[in-house]
């Protein structure tokens, strides 16, 4: 396999787990992201924690609101696969448009 095909294999993989993730709507993670930064801000103040440790920290936890808003919006579409094929704007779906 050349590495054109693995260039070409990465993007397609890539594109079908774009509107899956949903990456052009940011709100979610920032919602989930927001109360657990704000916590780890006044535990990492009243406890003198290292800078360089908060940064660490406040990267996992973007990274685990990031997963979990996914997370959810894949359950969310699975679960309302049904309810979502009789709305005219989602009638093609996204995980199940050819079900």
């Amino acid at each position: 396999m050349g590495h054109n095909e693995k260039t070409i294999l990465l993007i397609a993989h890539q594109n079908s787990l774009e509107p899956v993730l949903k990456l052009e709507k940011p709100t979610g993670t920032i919602l989930m992201f927001w109360p657990s930064a704000w916590g780890l801000t006044m535990a990492a103040f009243a406890t003198g924690l290292p800078l360089q440790l908060y940064g660490g920290y406040l990267l996992e936890c973007f990274i685990g609101a990031f997963l979990l808003r996914s997370s959810a919006c894949t359950v969310n579409d699975i679960f309302d696969r049904e309810m979502d094929a009789g709305v005219v704007t989602s009638a093609v779906g996204i995980l199940f448009g050819d079900c």
